[in-house]
């Protein structure tokens, strides 16, 4: 199956999360190159996205954006196992480094992804859908490229054909051709006066 190196696609979900878009656009690239734009605290599913994006395509650049419009009054909520996994980690680098004891700026703790996240949402649902949108997304896209890879290969394939019938022409009036050009020749030497 020929398939196109452009393409686009877009997908959209909407559930009791809120709702999720995804967009997928390619052009062509002698290598995969994906440029991933995720909306904050959805980094943490960047390793899956790409996993995803490199077994579905070989190459071409991949542009593809996620945006993700929680529900209205859903309100903030604390991550807490990965709150209790940075507190960890901090008192370890603390030993390791041979550190006092120093306080924990929340302020800076907060801007690690997935913190904070929608207190409506269940992560484990969202990472769901937004794998399963992603699947079909990239399912559309491979769909629109094999359609435009089909009419490209129509198109040449009519210009094959109307090359075959040139030539095919050209064949037929090729003893007229030769003996047009022999005499053009003829006619030169004799101009020339020249024993050949």
């Amino acid at each position: 199956m020929i398939r196109s190196m452009t393409g686009f696609a877009r997908s959209e979900r909407h559930g009791d999360w809120g709702t999720l878009v995804w967009e997928l656009r390619t052009v062509n690239h002698r290598y995969l190159d994906i440029s991933l734009r995720l909306p904050e605290g959805f980094s943490v599913y960047e390793t899956a996205i790409r996993a995803r994006l490199q077994k579905s395509l070989q190459r071409g650049r991949v542009d593809v954006w996620l945006r993700f419009q929680a529900v209205e009054g859903g309100g903030l909520r604390l991550n807490r196992d990965l709150a209790e996994e940075l507190q960890t980690i901090y008192s370890e680098l603390l030993q390791c480094w041979n550190l006092r004891e120093m306080a924990l700026n929340p302020l800076d703790a907060l801007r690690w992804p997935g913190l904070v996240q929608s207190a409506g949402t269940d992560s484990a649902v969202l990472e769901e859908e937004v794998l399963s949108l992603l699947d079909s997304t990239i399912a559309e896209l491979q769909a629109t490229r094999e359609r435009e890879g089909a009419a490209l290969a129509q198109m040449l394939l009519s210009r094959v054909d109307a090359i075959g019938e040139q030539t095919r022409a050209l064949r037929a009036h090729l003893p007229e051709l030769e003996e047009a050009v022999r005499n053009r020749l003829q006619a030169r030497l004799a101009d020339l006066a020249i024993q050949v």
